[in-house]
């Protein structure tokens, strides 16, 4: 009788150990098909959160996104997103929301064939780039791209308007316009980055220029870093870098 009890005691044991190899198999395959169905799946589902980011400036093309494992997509970290658009017309103000958006992006890059730039007072108007690019390595942000003639249209204070853009030692020169009286007449003058924002002043006035200096874009969740300018004939080169702040 003992020897019974011992024996059934015995296969109680092996059956149940012969559970807990099985249930583990089970739960390893479960991970592995959760796993791989969500690499497949929410890569998808990340893309269309871009396009959905990016669609109320514009038709959006062609979207990659790409993360290790792809579940780490559900807390928004991506290591790599890319992105392209044939035209989009975004307003300044809303730079910051887009660089939230991808603030725990690895590396990022979205190339727009025309990317227009709109702008509110006290600056209003619009600045246009062509075959531009937008650029995030960690927290370093760059926007690169060509302006032409009729790019620039900005309505400064003061009744003073910028109505083209050339180079001068390595800095964006603004052609500005201006009416005294019947009389009209253009001057230059220079964008540069002061204090993490982007400035224009009158060039040629020395320190009197500060005195009619403009803060043309600045942001409490960007810091600009640099601005440059490079001329090829009608057009200028103008890149720009930023961080988060």
């Amino acid at each position: 009788m003992q020897a019974d009890l011992g024996g059934t005691a015995l296969g109680k044991g092996h059956r149940g150990r012969r559970w807990l190899k099985g249930g583990g198999i089970a739960v390893v395959v479960a991970a592995v098909l959760v796993l791989g169905v969500g690499q497949l799946v929410i890569p998808s589902l990340a893309e269309e959160a871009v396009r959905e980011a990016l669609r109320p400036y514009g038709p959006v093309g062609k979207v990659k996104v790409q993360a290790t494992p792809a579940l780490t997509l559900l807390w928004r970290e991506a290591e790599v997103v890319e992105a392209s658009s044939p035209h989009l017309t975004v307003p300044v103000s809303r730079l910051a929301n887009l660089s939230a958006k991808a603030a725990s992006v690895g590396r990022g890059r979205l190339t727009v064939g025309t990317l227009e730039f709109r702008f509110q007072r006290p600056v209003a108007g619009a600045v246009t780039f062509h075959s531009a690019a937008l650029e995030k390595v960690g927290g370093l942000l760059v926007a690169k791209g060509w302006i032409g003639p009729g790019d620039v249209q900005l309505q400064l204070p003061g009744g003073l308007r910028v109505v083209g853009v050339r180079a001068s030692e390595g800095l964006p020169e603004l052609v500005v316009g201006a009416n005294l009286g019947p009389i009209g007449f253009a001057l230059g003058g220079v964008a540069a980055v002061e204090e993490g924002a982007v400035v224009a002043r009158p060039a040629g006035f020395g320190p009197l220029g500060l005195l009619a200096q403009v803060r043309i874009y600045s942001s409490p969740r960007l810091y600009l870093e640099s601005l440059e300018a490079t001329e090829s004939g009608q057009e200028v080169f103008v890149r720009v870098t930023a961080r988060e702040r």
